[in-house]
């Protein structure tokens, strides 16, 4: 939890999760806007439930702490 917490706090860490809303919004306004609505709705609906960046949109994110980290080959076709 703490190797989190401090990933989480590090400024080029937070830097590039504004930086891929930021481009989100610029590129596709409307979907940036449902998705935004979408996630606020949901975290109003459960106080348990945080943003992870004040500036993000995303409601999840993943760090891959290798050495050898690897996933199985596939394609994200459920994604809005």
């Amino acid at each position: 939890a703490d190797v989190l917490a401090e990933l989480k706090a590090h400024l080029s860490i937070i830097r590039i999760t504004h930086f891929a809303s930021a481009v989100f919004a610029a590129w596709a306004p409307r979907l940036f806007a449902y998705y935004l609505a979408t996630f606020d709705t949901l975290l109003a609906s459960d106080g348990s439930l945080i943003r992870n960046f004040a500036s993000s949109v995303w409601a999840a994110m993943a760090f891959n702490l290798g050495p050898r980290t690897i996933t199985w080959r596939h394609k994200d076709i459920l994604n809005i």
